[in-house]
C-alpha cells in the first residue's frame, strides 16, 4: 500500500471488524487505514456498509484476501468495483473460497505454482483469469553481515495458532533442544494468537528457565532487531503459501529450519 501511494494510487488498509482498533498506533499500519464500525458477528452490517463504501469510491479496486466474510458481497458489486481474489496458501479453505466466489473476481492471484495448478484442477474455467505473484520483501542489497547473538538464538514470528503453524508442537522442540544442545541457547516466539493464553501455560517452565522469552505483539522495528540477532528461523506449519515470515528471516541471514 505504501508503494501504491508512492505511485500515484489511492491506497488503503479497510478493516471490516473492530477487533484491532484497541490497538496502541505502533502496531498498526504505517498505511492509510480505516475501520468499519462493526464488530465479528455482525455479518450483515459488514456487508451493507461495505458495499456502500465501495460503491461510494467506485471505480476502485477491492482485495478481500483472508476476510470470507467480507469477500462474500462479490456477486452485488458493480462492474466500477475491481476485484482481486488471493489464494495465500496451499489449504483447502483457499480453493473453497476460491470456488465459491472466482466467477465474480477481475483475477486470480496463487502466491506460487502449485496453488495455481491445484486451483485449476478444481475449475479450469478460471485459467483466463489467473495469474501467479509471489510473496516478496524489501530488498537489502548491500547489507553487511550482522552481528548475531552470543547465545544461540532461535526465533518463530508469526500467529500463535494450532491450526497450520502447530503452535504448541513447540514444546517438544524445545525439550529436544534441551536434551541435545551442546551450547546455550535462547527461542524467542514473536506474535499473538488465539492460542496464546494455551501456549503461555506450556511454555511457562522454559519461561521461567531463562531459555524461551514470549514476546507478543511487537512493532515492526524490533521484530527486524530480533531477526538480525537470532541464527536461526522455525516454521513448523502443516502447509504455507510461500512464508512471508520465512522470506523476512532469510534476509537477515537466518538459517531456516522448516
Amino acid at each position: 500500500i505504501e508503494k501504491l501511494n508512492l505511485s500515484g494510487f489511492d491506497a488503503e488498509v479497510l478493516f471490516t471488524t473492530q477487533h484491532d482498533k484497541h490497538l496502541e498506533d505502533k502496531y498498526l499500519p504505517n498505511a492509510p487505514y480505516k475501520f468499519l464500525n462493526r464488530d465479528y458477528g455482525d455479518n450483515h452490517g459488514i456487508w451493507n456498509d461495505l458495499e456502500q463504501y465501495l460503491t461510494e469510491n467506485a471505480p476502485c479496486v477491492f482485495v478481500p484476501s483472508y476476510d470470507y466474510v467480507a469477500s462474500a458481497i462479490s456477486p452485488k458489486l458493480p462492474n466500477d468495483v475491481g476485484i482481486l481474489g488471493v489464494l495465500h496458501s496451499d489449504d483447502m479453505e483457499h480453493y473453497e473460497h476460491t470456488y465459491r466466489l472466482g466467477n465474480y473476481w477481475n483475477k486470480v492471484i496463487s502466491v506460487s505454482k502449485t496453488i495455481q495448478r491445484k486451483m485449476l484442477e478444481i475449475n479450469p474455467n478460471f485459467e483466463e483469469k489467473a495469474e501467479v505473484i509471489y510473496y516478496g520483501i524489501e530488498d537489502k542489497q548491500g547489507m553487511p553481515l550482522p552481528q548475531k547473538n552470543d547465545v544461540f538464538t532461535l526465533v518463530y514470528t508469526g500467529r500463535i495458532s494450532v491450526f497450520q503453524k502447530n503452535i504448541l508442537d513447540y514444546k517438544k522442540v524445545v525439550e529436544l533442544l534441551k536434551e541435545k544442545a551442546t551450547q546455550p541457547f535462547v527461542f524467542k516466539f514473536i506474535g499473538d494468537g488465539v492460542d496464546m493464553p494455551e501456549f503461555e501455560k506450556e511454555m511457562e517452565p522454559f519461561v521461567d528457565e531463562g531459555i524461551v522469552e514470549l514476546l507478543g505483539r511487537i512493532p515492526r522495528k524490533d521484530i527486524d532487531k530480533e531477526l538480525t540477532d537470532a541464527h536461526v528461523f522455525s516454521l513448523i506449519s502443516d502447509f504455507e503459501g510461500l512464508s512471508v515470515s520465512m522470506l523476512e528471516a532469510l534476509s537477515y541471514y537466518c538459517v531456516p529450519i522448516l
